[in-house]
């Protein structure tokens, strides 16, 4: 799906370090060649779909932040989440994974002008909803080559504070209960949070704020683009994997 670096080789099977040599004079040697190799390479590890070598802790649990336009959401594997962190598993314990993501209610449900929805949002608070969909794919085939993810790999501890933190978002009537806004089919769910959505408070900052409140190390000043959050966490030492077909 992604190609690796050794895959990655100019037409006819030379090697970067090949073709270099064979450029460059034997007095400019192996200086230059190797810078242009090294340039290569850092070309490739910012552009291309690279898998960090990193030894986490054998009890340490993986997680996926995912772009999808300006949008930034969580993706968990369901066989992890306990009922006691996020009662509302049970409603997708059959699927291998499940998206948790947030936002302007409007903008996720309405059809009327996006434009002025997106404006209405920016100005002033609005309600907002958290959206569930539950899958089977792995979360790269699902997501597709396009959409940029990031793997992180958790604590037990910082997995299950995540995962009580977005519990507490959702909006719950007397019993307990989470209050659904809208339904598409059995695997697309919208439930209404308890915070509302504003220039201040968007789907990336979200992200951001449960990512602190969980134990991470994660700076929440700023990050109001998707852009910018996932060049962020891409620079964090738990983040595992990093896929992408260009800059995050």
């Amino acid at each position: 799906m992604h190609k690796t670096l050794t895959e990655n080789k100019k037409a006819g099977g030379v090697h970067p370090q090949e073709y270099a040599l064979c450029v460059f004079s034997p007095k400019v040697g192996f200086m230059r060649a190797y810078s242009f190799l090294l340039i290569g390479i850092l070309f490739l590890l910012h552009h291309g779909a690279v898998a960090q070598q990193t030894h986490w802790p054998p009890d340490s649990l993986e997680i996926f932040v995912v772009k999808l336009g300006w949008h930034t959401a969580f993706v968990f594997p369901t066989d992890e989440i306990s009922s006691r962190d996020w009662p509302e598993i049970e409603r997708y314990r059959k699927y291998h994974y499940v998206y948790i993501g947030w936002g302007d209610e409007a903008f996720y449900l309405s059809t009327d002008d996006m434009l002025l929805i997106t404006i209405r949002a920016v100005m002033i608070p609005t309600p907002a909803v958290i959206r569930v969909v539950g899958f089977y794919s792995p979360p790269a085939t699902y997501f597709g080559p396009k959409r940029k993810l990031i793997s992180l790999r958790l604590s037990r501890v910082q997995f299950s504070n995540l995962l009580r933190n977005i519990a507490g978002n959702f909006k719950r009537d007397e019993a307990g209960n989470v209050i659904s806004s809208k339904e598409y089919g059995h695997t697309e769910e919208f439930f209404l949070s308890r915070n509302s959505y504003f220039f201040g408070r968007t789907c990336n900052t979200w992200i951001a704020f449960r990512l602190k409140h969980a134990g991470i190390p994660y700076t929440c000043h700023f990050n109001h683009t998707a852009g910018r959050i996932m060049r962020k966490l891409s620079q964090l030492k738990v983040a595992g994997m990093y896929y992408s077909k260009g800059k995050p």
